[in-house]
């Protein structure tokens, strides 16, 4: 494992290396041509170098002596100062031995165990920064000569105390890496007050930690085990906002390429890694998926808001408490099955070598009511969970389904892994209870409103509705008029006709027909009980109309006449869209029975005028 590890530190390392040897050479030859172009100026123009450069035909054609006369007018005032040609010398030729000496031997990081003494491994941080700090405050210098902005009065002392802390970001990630090494199984009890003193200084250096032991026994006893104090490092981001974090298993696929990025940062680094076991290849997995060793990225340079910047995407059922996973097993006619459970930290332990005696089958004597799975106990209030025995489900070595109780250890860390989970995902913006409750409220108002506005609309609707149904007797009858004797509508007064047949003093016959066809308008018009859509039937024309557009929710009975056949049988819309298409306007929409359909309350205003 280790090995690993620094193979894949050594591999980015050889990257960066390529990249500062490209910088290197960029200022050694910036300065070289300066030293050119000032030998030119000094030794172009004198009578030897001119002579040499007309040749011996030119120089009988042309006088060396005067034409060196001539080109070195102005030399002079193109001259650099002494002072000044020395100095550029001078970087010149460290530039180039420290380029030689890295050709010969390349510079290397630097690896140092945890357990050392911290003020030490601080110190020799700061030597190996600044056995680097000498060749940038070179480069610095030669771009500046470059650009002759370098000033004696003001750089001179500068640089001559320029050491690490002086380093910008570009050149403190072009250093070759340091990093501290560390284990669980050989770290001492010293070891958290290390880690954040470390982290204090804000030292660029790299801490490498490895994890194999992700459970543990407990330490306290009765009442003051729930309570036990323990150091969540995943909130390491919460305290040291300015570290770059990163939390995943050996087995990551992308461990190289997120290891690498990491050591790149140039800000102190931690890297939590859970080491493979050979034995066990999907202990990675199911420690990632309990939430024993959730997956952590967290790179302060992504964005500038602190949620941009945690990563938890690589966990599974990111918007979960506990992921499900599904547990196969045999029945006792060796029947195989699988049931869907909450994959919980109590489920990884339970696997876990030590820890076989933190658990107990669930008694027989436990009644059904009494026993409760563990995911669902911890989400209960203490009050709740009085005389309730939690318990996971697991299978024995015949694979069998069983029952097993945890130990208060046990469900105590479980539910620290559910609460930090949870603070996870609150800090990364995935689950947050306060834009949780403010979902809640609004919905709530929004449904108070809808209610309201659709009670309004009721009983606007059944006021009209007395007014508007001796208004759909003259429309239908005129539209039966025009349909019989194929008169145009304009010219028909089915109003007149109608007033004037059910109140004139006629016969005695006449006027039991007047009375049936009241009779017969009421019977027609009957609003069917509850707010569904209804239509007047025996007033229908058969339009072909409401058919046409929906023929789920509306129909033909045996007398062709149209009926409701199933009022959800489509949108609300389509509903309304029959009512207006309907020639005889026998259709009355109703109230809507999906208040989720998309511009329900457009629909509802186009309803109104035919309730």
């Amino acid at each position: 494992m280790e090995n690993e590890i620094t193979k894949i530190v050594e591999d980015s390392w050889q990257k960066k290396r390529l990249s500062l040897m490209e910088e290197i050479d960029r200022a050694a030859r910036a300065v070289e041509n300066i030293l050119t172009l000032e030998n030119y100026h000094r030794e172009g123009h004198k009578v030897e170098t001119v002579g040499q450069s007309l040749g011996e035909f030119g120089s009988h054609a042309l006088d060396p002596n005067a034409l060196a006369t001539l080109l070195s007018q102005g030399d002079e005032k193109r001259r650099m100062s002494a002072e000044r040609l020395e100095r550029i010398q001078k970087i010149y030729r460290e530039l180039d031995q420290i380029r030689q000496g890295y050709r010969q031997t390349p510079p290397q990081g630097k690896i140092v165990s945890i357990e050392e003494e911290t003020q030490k491994i601080l110190r020799r941080s700061e030597e190996h920064l600044n056995s680097m700090a000498r060749l940038f405050g070179l480069i610095r210098m030669a771009h500046m000569e470059v650009k002759a902005k370098y000033h004696t009065e003001e750089h001179d002392a500068y640089f001559s105390r320029f050491n690490w802390r002086q380093m910008d970001d570009t050149e403190v990630s072009l250093c070759p890496p340091f990093i501290v090494w560390g284990e669980t199984q050989k770290t001492s009890e010293s070891f958290y007050s290390k880690f954040l003193a470390l982290l204090s200084e804000g030292v660029p250096l790299k801490i490498l930690f490895f994890f194999s032991e992700l459970s543990k026994r407990a330490s306290a006893e009765g009442r003051l085990i729930p309570l036990h104090g323990s150091v969540n490092l995943e909130l390491l981001p919460l305290t040291f906002r300015k570290i770059y974090l990163l939390q995943t298993a050996s087995v990551n696929s992308n461990l190289k390429e997120q290891l690498a990025k990491g050591l790149s940062v140039p800000r102190p680094g931690v890297f939590f890694i859970l080491k493979k076991d050979e034995t066990l290849l999907s202990r990675s997995e199911e420690a990632l998926a309990s939430r024993a060793f959730p997956y952590i990225a967290y790179n302060p340079e992504a964005s500038t808001d602190f949620v941009s910047c945690l990563d938890l995407s690589a966990n599974p059922d990111v918007h979960r408490l506990w992921p499900k996973t599904a547990l196969n097993y045999l029945t006792g006619e060796g029947k195989a099955e699988t049931l869907e459970r909450d994959f919980t930290y109590a489920d990884f332990a339970s696997r876990e070598k030590g820890l076989k005696d933190q658990f107990t089958p669930l008694p027989s004597n436990i009644s059904e009511e009494k026993a409760v799975v563990l995911s669902e106990y911890l989400t209960r209030t203490p009050a709740e969970r009085t005389g309730k025995v939690p318990f996971i489900y697991a299978v024995d070595e015949k694979k069998h389904l069983i029952q097993l109780v945890p130990s208060p250890s046990i469900i105590a860390q479980t539910a620290d892994r559910m609460h930090l989970w949870q603070s996870l995902r609150e800090v990364a913006g995935i689950d947050n209870p306060h834009l949780r409750a403010l979902e809640h409220k609004l919905k709530t108002q929004l449904t108070e409103d809808k209610e309201k506005t659709v009670n309004q609309l009721k009983a606007e609707m059944e006021a009209r509705l007395k007014a508007g149904e001796k208004q759909a007797v003259y429309e239908a009858m005129k539209n039966l008029a025009v349909r019989l004797m194929g008169l145009e509508g304009a010219k028909i007064d089915i109003k007149s006709f109608v007033s004037h047949a059910l109140s004139a003093k006629v016969p005695t016959m006449a006027r039991s027909q007047a009375s049936g066809l009241k009779e017969a308008a009421a019977e027609v018009q009957k609003k069917p009980s509850g707010d569904q859509v209804w239509i007047e039937s025996k007033l229908c024309t058969t339009c072909d109309e409401c058919i046409t557009i929906n023929k789920k929710i509306f129909g033909y009975n045996k007398d062709k006449k149209a009926v409701v056949l199933d009022p959800k049988g489509g949108p609300f819309r389509d509903i309304v869209k029959a009512a207006e298409k309907c020639s005889a306007k026998i259709i009355h929409p109703g109230r809507p029975l999906d208040p989720k359909e998309k511009d329900l309350d457009k629909w509802v205003k186009r309803a109104e005028k035919f309730q």
